[in-house]
């Protein structure tokens, strides 16, 4: 077991979904990341795998394209730069390691032109750590848009309302009550709020376009559309709480943020 290199300037990660992913989800991508004064300089290549076995019509059904693969150059604010580094602290190396089929491949280099790398001994961390960096690469690529969220809760003539913005490329969780200024709040309720939402089931296609007007609780996630608690918004499984776990989600960010001061 070794440790992180302290005097890393640049860092290649490879990372492969597990060997239980089938095509076309399947991919492999390269992150090339340096360290820069003002943050980090990445270089990031995806690739898309064995999409040659399966039909096109099949690729498309699942609301891919039939070429995803994507590559962009660019920067990431310091904030990334001090959460990688924190990462790379707590993290042991090891030369080899046993994968299992329904691990991700996650490889790290540390020189250019090294041929054998090494492998982080916990992959958990990573793995939560990459997939916030990709929505950031993928948010500073203007391919995708800063995650949004609005609760709204009407009950006779009282209203109000919750305005959550989670922006992945500035690392930045902001939340404003009934239309005040923003307050910033610490990162890490963008995970609990998109790990508790998203356990709901949305039913798309009887959603309402138009802005409640009726008492109840409703949820908009930045697609346009308002989804009513118990009606377009429903419990996984008939067992299951998970709507009333997004109602006391959203009362302690009102709770949190009423603290804050205003960005």
């Amino acid at each position: 077991m070794t440790k992180i290199p302290t005097d890393w300037t640049t860092l290649v990660v490879k990372f492969q979904t597990a060997a239980v992913m089938p095509p076309p989800y399947a991919y492999f991508y390269t992150l090339q990341i340096e360290k820069t004064s003002s943050g980090l300089a990445v270089d990031y290549t995806l690739q898309y795998l064995e999409r040659d076995e399966i039909d096109e019509e099949a690729i498309l059904e699942e609301g891919f394209t039939l070429n995803d693969d994507f590559g962009w150059k660019g920067d990431l604010p310091e904030v990334w730069q001090d959460e990688l580094t924190q990462l790379l602290n707590q993290t042991t190396l090891a030369t080899e390691i046993k994968i299992k089929e329904t691990d991700n491949y996650i490889e790290f280099l540390f020189k250019e032109g090294q041929s054998a790398g090494t492998f982080p001994t916990e992959r958990k961390p990573w793995d939560y750590f990459l997939q916030e960096l990709v929505q950031a690469i993928y948010e500073a690529a203007k391919k995708e848009r800063a995650f949004e969220l609005e609760y709204v809760r009407i009950d006779g003539d009282k209203k109000s309302t919750v305005q959550i913005e989670a922006s992945f490329a500035k690392r930045l969780f902001t939340v404003q009550l009934n239309g005040s200024s923003a307050q910033i709040m610490d990162w890490k309720w963008t995970r609990q709020t998109m790990e508790t939402i998203f356990q709901a089931e949305f039913l798309v296609d009887d959603a309402e376009e138009r802005h409640p007007e009726f008492s109840g609780k409703y949820l908009n996630v930045g697609d346009g559309l308002w989804y009513e608690f118990g009606e377009t918004l429903v419990e996984p499984t008939p067992e299951s709480k998970v709507l009333p776990k997004i109602e006391q989600l959203m009362e302690k960010v009102i709770r949190e943020a009423s603290t804050v001061k205003p960005a």
